[in-house]
């Protein structure tokens, strides 16, 4: 308020002395009501100052009040709230309290005495130690066992690889037949081939049921094994021929019953031909089918 009187009279006495520098004919009462009228005016603005100023006290109090009213309220629903709360915890820690007491009775029925607590508890805490212990044991053992597993399963995936490399390289190496007369003949003539119709086991192949030549699929050392029989009519006399060449020979007597054979061992090249005819001796021989066989196997 002070501030604003303040002002005014420095302006009322600003625009005085413009009034003096005025035309001298101005007179006293001229100057006079000017400055009345202007005192008016500050006092009515003055007026209307404290107006506004009672106007935003009041304002500002009720504003406020308002405020104050709120804080208070949410200070009650704070306060409620945390009552709420603090009774809820209370509630839960009675609870859990009941149920503590509850457990420690249980527990003091198997537990005697406060020592005994202890003393089992230690026993436990040093029992977990030594089963801690041992398990750290235990585990180092396993990794080392584990270690040792995998190095073991190496070695015998290496033995079971080159045992199955073995295995393929002898399958690709086994060749075997057996091979059995069951066509009926009068009689064969001299050097004629015997054709064994009935291949009972064939390995490899090689054999021909149709020509009775066996045709070496690999090289190597072949055994050979032939059964022959004779018929009442005559003898049966043959030769084991390999490649062209005359190795060992099968005599039979005349007779319904009578067998002999003989075996053959040479080593045969891969396409060489191996067969059984009979001799050159006689013009006819006899053989008899079912018991009159030729079988031959590599060996080597």
């Amino acid at each position: 308020m002070s501030i604003f009187f303040s002002i005014s009279i420095g302006l009322l006495l600003s625009w005085f002395c413009q009034i003096r520098s005025v035309e001298a004919e101005l007179s006293a009462n001229v100057v006079y009501e000017l400055l009345s009228t202007r005192i008016d005016n500050v006092i009515r603005e003055n007026n209307n100052l404290k107006s506004e100023l009672k106007e935003t006290k009041a304002d500002l109090q009720k504003q406020i009040k308002t405020e104050a009213k709120l804080l208070r309220k949410m200070l009650d629903d704070e306060n409620a709230h945390m009552k709420e709360t603090r009774m809820a915890c209370e509630q839960k820690f009675n609870s859990f309290q009941l149920e503590l007491l509850n457990d420690l009775n249980a527990m003091n029925i198997s537990i005697q005495t406060t020592v005994g607590k202890l003393e089992k508890i230690n026993f436990r805490t040093n029992t977990c130690m030594a089963v801690i212990t041992m398990l750290q044991a235990v585990e180092n053992k396993l990794r080392s066992v584990s270690t040792k597993q995998d190095r073991q399963e190496d070695t015998f995936f290496n033995q079971i690889s080159a045992l199955s490399r073995r295995i393929s390289v002898e399958e690709a190496r086994k060749v075997a037949f057996s091979a059995r007369l069951t066509k009926k003949q009068s009689y064969y003539g001299k050097s004629e081939r015997i054709v064994f119709d009935e291949v009972i086991y064939s390995y490899g192949g090689g054999y021909s049921s149709s020509t009775g030549i066996f045709t070496a699929p690999k090289s190597g050392t072949y055994l050979f094994t032939y059964n022959i029989q004779s018929s009442h009519l005559g003898v049966a006399h043959v030769i084991l021929i390999i490649d062209g060449t005359m190795t060992t020979r099968a005599l039979v007597e005349k007779g319904r019953y009578h067998t002999g054979g003989n075996v053959g061992i040479g080593y045969v090249w891969k396409g060489e031909k191996v067969w059984l005819q009979t001799s050159n001796i006689e013009d006819k021989y006899y053989i008899w089918p079912y018991r009159t066989t030729f079988n031959g196997i590599l060996i080597d």
